[in-house]
């Protein structure tokens, strides 16, 4: 938990929050996961010297070989999913086939 929340502390003094640090540096093409050797790689460009092993260990919680937004900061990726999926609502219904709902999410 400590290589998590130095991490954590790590992209929110560098980036202001974690959705930003997400979006723009670790997952900046919307994948929404990642790999450990694409996390290892961003960690080590943006300047992070701590253990990546233990870091790995730290933020793969369900041992999938990925980690998402919701691994690092569970709430923050709550509420993204959340929104997604209620950007997904308001598009199928306002837009109907004038905007397909992939396009819209792409541009946010």
């Amino acid at each position: 938990k400590r290589a998590k929340a130095e991490f954590r502390y790590f992209l929110q003094s560098k980036f202001g929050n974690l959705v930003r640090a997400w979006r723009r540096a670790i997952d900046p093409h919307g994948e929404f996961q990642i790999s450990r050797q694409r996390l290892c790689q961003v960690a080590r460009q943006l300047g992070y010297h701590g253990d990546l092993r233990v870091l790995w260990n730290a933020v793969d919680c369900d041992g999938s070989g990925y980690t998402s937004l919701e691994e690092i900061d569970f709430l923050s990726g709550q509420a993204i999913a959340q929104f997604r999926c209620w950007i997904r609502q308001v598009v199928d219904q306002t837009y109907e086939d004038r905007l397909a709902p992939v396009q819209f999410l792409d541009t946010i």
